[in-house]
């Protein structure tokens, strides 16, 4: 179910590129996907997105993961929004990137529960 919400954002912000400032002729494609469960995010299917980006390889996509802390208790992680811009060519490292980054904010809610 929460796949399919993905998958519709996803869709959604396909369809409303904007022009990027100082790159003319360059479209970026803003996706926001946002959560109150950290663990979610590594649930995405990245394969999903290498394929539309290879679809649409003359654009420039934007990827914010968005997370929302609606706990009560301290978790040790706060909101918080990360932004990666994806091309065909950098897409491996930056899933990599992602996945670090989302490892340690794990690590870290672990920590506190």
């Amino acid at each position: 179910m929460i796949m399919r919400y993905f998958l519709v954002v996803l869709v959604i912000f396909l369809s409303v590129p904007s022009i990027a400032q100082g790159n003319e002729g360059t479209d970026v494609v803003d996706l926001k996907i946002e959560t109150n469960n950290l663990y979610e995010f590594s649930e995405f299917k990245w394969e999903t997105l290498k394929e539309v980006i290879a679809m649409d390889n003359d654009e420039e996509f934007v990827v914010s993961l968005v997370y929302h802390n609606e706990s009560t208790t301290p978790s040790g992680i706060e909101n918080f929004t990360l932004n990666y811009k994806f091309t065909e060519a950098n897409f491996p490292s930056t899933v990599a990137n992602i996945k670090s980054h989302l490892e340690t904010l794990m690590s870290l809610a672990k920590e506190y529960q």
